[in-house]
């Protein structure tokens, strides 16, 4: 198995970000994940920035991370790994702005809780239907 494929990706607890953060400091890993991660480029800076978010963090881990760590949520905005992408984003688009990295990513984390709400909703409604229906000959 290679280093690309022993990244944990999407990571799914706060234990996960923590490992990455040590392999973030790991040339091989910095190189696997540009490599995973260049996958998502998009005409749209903002896409790019998104994709390559969700294809880190799952929505779970994203409802206890925050810019700015408010609420005892977790701060994300000073790991090697957002560093890392915003790099990567101004690598590819560069008119990126900090300020608008940071708006981005941090509308991103701020909606995950709806995005779980609406995953969930969506699996149950489909489990109803697929157990509810019944079949007459």
């Amino acid at each position: 198995m290679d280093l690309e494929e022993s990244l944990k990706l999407p990571m799914e607890t706060i234990d996960d970000l923590e490992n990455m953060e040590i392999l973030m400091n790991e040339e091989g890993t910095r190189q696997a994940l540009l490599r995973k991660l260049s996958f998502h480029r998009s005409n749209r800076m903002e896409y790019f920035i998104r994709k390559c978010l969700q294809a880190t963090f799952t929505d779970r881990l994203a409802t206890v991370c925050s810019w700015s760590g408010v609420r005892e949520s977790t701060k994300i905005s000073d790991t090697q790994l957002i560093a890392f992408i915003q790099h990567m984003g101004r690598k590819f688009y560069p008119n990126l702005t900090a300020n608008e990295y940071k708006q981005q990513v941090s509308v991103w984390f701020r909606c995950a809780m709806t995005r779980v709400k609406r995953t969930e909703g969506r699996s149950s409604t489909s489990h109803t239907v697929r157990n509810s229906h019944t079949f007459t000959e």
